[in-house]
């Protein structure tokens, strides 16, 4: 039952972080997440600030904090979350992830955000965009 829930948030991460990464403004969804998981007051978040695990492992540290949002580095991801995302837990600033989590949940999100730029096409009427020159 614990590997189900940690899929659940796991996957549920994958699309916050997509969303960030598609410019889909994503603060409301983390924002419902963070309720719904929750009940921990807010941690204070600055940049330089280390980000704990469940278990109080370190995760990531605090890349900067600008409206509402958090850019976070785990060492090999970097990503871009909501602060309700975090609690205040018992050494600081807390995720529900560890970094182990967190990094394959940001990859998968990265790649899902990859494979569907090279997908988009320009919007009918919009016009083509050639190389300089071309036609």
């Amino acid at each position: 039952m614990m590997k189900l829930e940690l899929d659940m948030k796991i996957s549920k991460l994958a699309a916050i972080t997509l969303a960030a990464f598609a410019s889909v403004p994503a603060t409301s969804v983390i924002a419902q997440e963070a309720a719904a998981t929750a009940e921990a007051p807010a941690p204070e978040l600055a940049a330089g600030q280390t980000i704990y695990g469940p278990s109080g492992e370190e995760v990531a540290t605090v890349v900067s904090v600008a409206d509402g949002n958090v850019v976070i580095n785990t060492g090999t991801q970097q990503a871009t979350l909501a602060a309700t995302s975090f609690t205040a837990g018992e050494k600081g600033a807390t995720i529900a992830f560890s970094k182990d989590q967190l990094n394959a949940a940001i990859e998968n999100a990265n790649k899902q955000a990859s494979a569907n730029h090279e997908g988009h096409q320009p919007a009918t009427g919009a016009p083509a965009t050639t190389p300089e020159g071309g036609q």
